[in-house]
């Protein structure tokens, strides 16, 4: 299988996932247990969190698009370590879901931001 094949087949998966979380949303508390760079330099990040759905322990991960919030004006990713975020996930398939930890993630889902995500 192909790397440009992968690519492709998991950019179509996000979109299916996120096209299914639009269509039965659910809330929950999720909290960052890893943040921290991947690739060549700062600019690409990965967030894992988990949250915890009728008992059951779910693990997801984001590459999010701006800084995170949390991270203060020193750009330390160990700062969001533990901090909690709201989670939007499937009521049908809860594996799928998406922190709600930065605008760009609440506009994903035609979210109102909230104010203390507004720059």
């Amino acid at each position: 299988m192909s790397f440009a094949f992968i690519v492709v087949r998991s950019c179509f998966q996000k979109r299916a996932d996120i096209n299914e979380i639009r269509a039965n949303p659910q809330f929950t508390i999720g909290k960052i247990i890893k943040y921290e760079t991947t690739g060549q330099g700062a600019a690409r990040r990965s967030v894992e969190y988990e949250y915890t759905i009728k008992g059951v322990l779910y693990k997801s991960a984001i590459v999010p698009r701006y800084r995170l919030s949390c991270e203060g004006s020193s750009s330390r990713l160990s700062n969001c370590i533990g901090k909690k975020y709201k989670v939007i996930y499937s009521k049908k398939h809860p594996e799928k879901s998406y922190l709600l930890c930065e605008r760009y993630s609440y506009e994903l889902f035609n979210l109102r931001v909230p104010y203390w995500l507004d720059d």
